[in-house]
C-alpha cells in the first residue's frame, strides 16, 4: 500500500536514506536550462511525511518558475499603457533594488559574492585601486557583516546614489531603460520603450531607482528602511516579479553607463 502511494508522489524518490526532488524541465524551456532536460533537489529529509510537504513546496515554485518564463520569453505587445502599470514597474524596480540590498546585509554568504562583484564593476578611475579583502567568513550566521564588507557596501552605495542622482537631474530615461524592461517582460508584456506612450514609465522608474538608491545609502548610517513587501500585480495577465538577483541589479547598473576606454 505504502509503495502504491509512493508510486503517485511523481518526482520524489529517495537515495541513501534520504529524499529526492525531481521535475522535467518542459521542452520549450530546455534552452533556458542550459539544455538541462531535468532538475533534482535533495531535500534534506528522511522523514516520507516531511518529504511530500517540501517536495510539493519546491514542485510548485518550479512550476511557478516556468511560467514566469514562458512569460519572458513570450511577452506581448502592450496596447495601453495605464498609470497603474507605470507605478507597477517603478515600484517593482524599488522593492528589488531594496531587496538586493537587504540580502548583503542579512543573508549569511550572500555579501562575499555580490561584493566582489560590485568591485569589479567599480568606475574606472577606480580600476587601478587596491581590492578590498571581500571574502571574509562572519564568524555566524548571526554575527554582523566585517568590516571590510561594511566599507564595500558603503563606497558601493554612495557611488550608486551618485549615479541616480546625476541620471535624475539630467532626465536620463535610457539609465532605467534595462531594469524597466526587464520588470515589464517578467510580466509577460512588451513595451516599445523609444515609443512617446513609454516616458511616464521610464520617469516614474527612473524617480524610483533614484528613491532606492537614497534609501539604500541611509541604511548604511543606520537609518530604518523598510524593504516593501511583494504584492500581487493589479495589471491584468501580469504578475509580480521574481527576486532580482544581485549580478541582475549590478548588471544593468553597468549596461546603463558603459565604462569608457582606459588611457
Amino acid at each position: 500500500m505504502k509503495k502504491a502511494t509512493m508510486a503517485k508522489e511523481v518526482g520524489l524518490h529517495q537515495r541513501g536514506g534520504v529524499w529526492y526532488s525531481r521535475i522535467l524541465i518542459p521542452k520549450d524551456l530546455q534552452p533556458a536550462y542550459q539544455g538541462k532536460t531535468r532538475l533534482s533537489r535533495s531535500l534534506n529529509v528522511r522523514s516520507h511525511a516531511a518529504a511530500k510537504t517540501a517536495h510539493a513546496a519546491w514542485r510548485a515554485s518550479m512550476l511557478a518558475e516556468f511560467e514566469q518564463h514562458r512569460r519572458e520569453c513570450n511577452p506581448q505587445p502592450v496596447a495601453t499603457i495605464t498609470p497603474e502599470l507605470a507605478q507597477t514597474i517603478a515600484q517593482t524596480v524599488y522593492r528589488d533594488l531594496l531587496s538586493a540590498d537587504e540580502a548583503v546585509r542579512m543573508v549569511p554568504g550572500v555579501a562575499d559574492a555580490a561584493l566582489q562583484l560590485i568591485h569589479e564593476l567599480r568606475p574606472v578611475h577606480l580600476s587601478n585601486a587596491r581590492p578590498p579583502q571581500l571574502r571574509v567568513a562572519r564568524a555566524n550566521a548571526l554575527a554582523p557583516l566585517p568590516a571590510a564588507q561594511v566599507d564595500a557596501l558603503r563606497d558601493s552605495n554612495a557611488r550608486l546614489d551618485a549615479f541616480a542622482g546625476r541620471s535624475l537631474a539630467s532626465g536620463d530615461l535610457g539609465a532605467v531603460k534595462g531594469p524597466a524592461d526587464r520588470v515589464a517582460r517578467s510580466m509577460g508584456l512588451l513595451i516599445d520603450w523609444e515609443a512617446p506612450e513609454a516616458r511616464p514609465v521610464l520617469t516614474a522608474t527612473l524617480q524610483a531607482f533614484a528613491q532606492a538608491m537614497q534609501d539604500n545609502a541611509k541604511r548604511d548610517a543606520g537609518a530604518v528602511i523598510p524593504t516593501p513587501a511583494q504584492q500581487a500585480s493589479m495589471i491584468p495577465l501580469a504578475s509580480a516579479s521574481a527576486s532580482h538577483t544581485m549580478r541582475n541589479v549590478f548588471e544593468e547598473w553597468k549596461a546603463a553607463k558603459p565604462r569608457q576606454a582606459k588611457a
